[in-house]
């Protein structure tokens, strides 16, 4: 009897298991979805986004550091420009493509049945799908953008006002 129930447990773990990977989608589907939904585009994007906001901030810093100074050397423009570009570098690989499909993936595969996946691929390879997926790539940047707007002007104001209560905070302080 123990040995049936054991036989029993097994067999109900198997017939599970297949059960669930056959809802489950594979990673090939999966894959095949982010394609068809324009992820690598998207992801293209936003290192494009990436690379300008960086470049803004890097030159923003030179000119900072240059406006200190009341004449920069030549061989420091050379220095300068060196250290600039290896800013860059790194910032172009901050948004690594590979993991953010399998971050992707990894995601919508808790959330979508193999047929669920299967029809929204149907929808990415029709003409509507087509022209959705076209239209939300060349909005994605734009899009982000206009969220960011304003945004680093808020956040230096709130930096200020943060300052500005710290500095405040340490003047009552020291009159104790």
């Amino acid at each position: 009897m123990k040995h049936l129930n054991f036989l029993f447990v097994i067999l109900s773990i198997v017939l599970l298991s297949n059960v669930c990977s056959a809802q489950e989608a594979s990673q090939e589907l999966l894959a095949e979805l982010a394609k068809v939904t324009g992820i690598y585009e998207q992801i293209e994007e936003q290192q494009k986004g990436l690379s300008a906001q960086s470049e803004q901030l890097g030159m923003q810093i030179g000119e900072q550091l240059v406006a200190s100074l009341s004449e920069l050397p030549p061989e420091l423009k050379v220095v300068f420009q060196q250290e600039f570009e290896k800013y860059m570098q790194k910032c172009s690989v901050l948004i690594d493509p590979e993991a953010s499909v399998n971050s992707y993936v990894k995601l919508i595969s808790s959330k979508l049945s193999q047929q669920e996946v299967e029809s929204v691929i149907s929808f990415y390879k029709s003409d509507a799908g087509k022209n959705y997926t076209r239209a939300n790539i060349e909005i994605a940047n734009p899009w982000s953008m206009s969220m960011l707007e304003g945004l680093d002007q808020k956040v230096g104001m709130a930096a200020q006002e943060l300052q500005n209560n710290l500095l405040a905070a340490i003047n009552e302080y020291s009159k104790k």
